[in-house]
This record gives structure tokens, C-alpha cells and sequence, in this order.
């Protein structure tokens, strides 16, 4: 995955942003609907036994999410980010953030179960990016309903084996947030989230980024906790100023880290890191698994 990176870097924050047309259409949506641009809570959220159906008809999706989301969590430099994950309906099935965002959410009724539909709760990323089938980034003020304006949110269909939207991945932030840094990020998890089927018809769960539980493989080194967190933020593009910051070690302490990395890879730079682990990654038929041997 890691050599597709600078093509995503190529698809701005501007491309994505909702533009002027796409907003008006949708506020004007939202006004024939009757949503209330003073919304402060999400009014449709299913409990009891219709939430234990939709949860479990969603199971191996969520099973390969939330792992994902508590593990990036920690490496975003915005901790009051929040990831949610959809069902093709825009209705939420799994969200994942610090505890008080969390418990602040709740108090929105922003939980699993509850309806992010346009005609329910207003624009949102979400709705939009399973609307159109691409990548939707909204800003602020760009949403309808009062409940989003402290948000700016990146959203990107999950992409099902017919090539229809299976479920919708977000990452929302605080409005200050530079969404460009993290929206290779969003796209790439939204296209690795679905589990599609192998040729004799069994489940295939695609690969994870960080795996929590990886198997074990031969093939290549194999790192300490903390030198798989380097090199992933490392193969992100991080400088070791940057990777320093994420994983709270000095940088005296993360280049120590770099060159046992680079000592165990047989390479001299970053860029020969980063191709190394590419190529280690399509040998095994896998997207640079970090937290295996590889």
C-alpha cells in the first residue's frame, strides 16, 4: 500500500471539500425534509433488538474496524478526533474515540445504532459520500444542522466486491484541522475495510494496517513494539521530529530506533526503508502488516 501513498497525495483537501453547488442542493434537501437547523441531538436512533440485528449483520466489518480505529487513534496528533463507521444506510455501527469525546458524544445521541441520513439529521460527510460514491470532505459551518458545526469531517464509501457501497468510514476533527494530512489515511482504511471473498468462495477479511493479532510469518526482521511504531509512521512520511511527537520519545531516542530499522532492513535511507518494506509486503501478499515480522 505504501507505494499507492503519493498518488493519493495527489487528491487535495480542495478537490474533495463540498462544493457551493453540492451544498445548496443538499441544504435545500434538508429544508424539504423538514430538518431542523438547530439540531442538537440525532432524533432516529435504534436500540434494544433491532441494534443487537444490525450490529451482528455487520460483525465482520466491525471486527476488522475497531482495532484499526483504537490503534490509529493514538498516532493522530488531534485526540479529539473521532472515527465512525456506517452501514450503506449512513446508520452508525461503530465509533471510536478518547473516552470524554465519547461520553460527550452519547450525549447527542451520537452513537451505534443512530441514523446519519440527510433527511434525518442534515448534511454531513457520511450521507454525501454514500450519495455521490466518492470521498466527501465538509467543513464547519458547510453542514446543516447546528449538532456538526464544531466539526469538519472526511468521509469515504466502503466499496463492496459488486462495487456498491457496503458502508461509510469518517474521521472526524475539530474545525481546525488540516484534513489534507490524514485524507490518504481515510481512503486507503475505506478501501481495505470490506471483507471481500477469495476464489473458493470464503470470507477474506482485508488486511490490516497495524494488526492486533498478527499471524506469524519467516519471511524478514522482526521489530520491537516500538520500532514497528516508528517505521509506521515512518512509511506515513513522518519526519523523526514528527515521529518524536506521536510516540512521546525524544528524537535522540527515535533515531536510535531508525538505525536498528534500517540496520534490520539492510538499507541506508528512508526512502530505501520504505521501498524495502513494499517490496517485503507484496511478497507476502499482504499491505506492510507493521505489527508482524516482516
Amino acid at each position: 500500500m505504501w507505494e499507492k501513498l503519493p498518488a493519493r497525495l495527489k487528491v487535495t483537501e480542495e478537490q474533495l471539500l463540498l462544493d457551493g453547488k453540492r451544498q445548496i442542493a443538499s441544504h435545500h434537501r434538508c429544508r424539504e425534509a423538514g430538518v431542523d437547523p438547530g439540531l442538537h441531538r440525532l432524533p432516529d436512533v435504534w436500540e434494544g433488538e433491532q441494534l443487537e440485528q444490525l450490529l451482528s449483520r455487520h460483525e465482520n466489518l466491525i471486527t476488522v474496524a475497531r482495532p484499526l480505529f483504537m490503534r490509529l487513534h493514538q498516532l493522530l496528533s488531534d485526540q479529539s478526533s473521532v472515527f465512525i463507521l456506517t452501514d450503506a444506510h449512513a446508520r452508525i455501527i461503530e465509533l471510536y474515540a478518547a473516552s470524554e469525546i465519547l461520553y460527550r458524544l452519547s450525549q447527542r445521541e451520537v452513537r451505534p445504532g443512530a441514523s446519519l441520513q440527510e433527511e434525518i439529521c442534515g448534511t454531513n460527510a457520511m450521507a454525501l459520500a454514500l450519495r455521490y460514491r466518492e470521498p466527501v470532505i465538509i467543513r464547519g459551518k458547510q453542514h446543516f444542522a447546528r449538532l456538526f458545526e464544531d466539526w469538519c469531517c472526511i468521509a469515504a464509501p466502503v466499496v463492496g466486491s459488486a462495487r456498491e457501497p457496503v458502508a461509510c468510514l469518517d474521521l472526524s476533527m475539530s474545525h481546525e484541522a488540516r484534513l489534507g494530512e490524514v485524507l490518504p489515511l481515510v481512503c486507503m482504511l475505506a478501501e481495505r475495510l470490506f471483507p471481500g471473498e477469495s476464489h473458493d468462495g470464503a470470507t477474506r477479511h482485508a488486511p490490516f494496517l497495524i494488526s492486533p493479532k498478527p499471524p506469524k510469518l519467516s519471511l524478514g526482521p522482526t521489530f520491537t513494539a516500538r520500532e514497528r511504531e516508528s517505521l509506521t509512521l515512518l512509511c506515513a512520511g513522518k519526519s523523526t521530529k514528527e515521529i518524536a511527537q506521536a510516540t512521546a520519545l525524544s528524537p535522540d531516542t527515535v533515531k536510535s530506533h531508525l538505525k536498528r530499522i534500517y540496520a534490520k532492513l539492510e538499507v541506508h535511507t528512508r526512502v530505501e526503508a520504505v521501498r524495502r518494506c513494499a517490496a517485503i509486503a507484496r511478497q507476502c501478499d499482504i499491505d506492510c502488516q507493521l505489527d508482524q515480522p516482516i
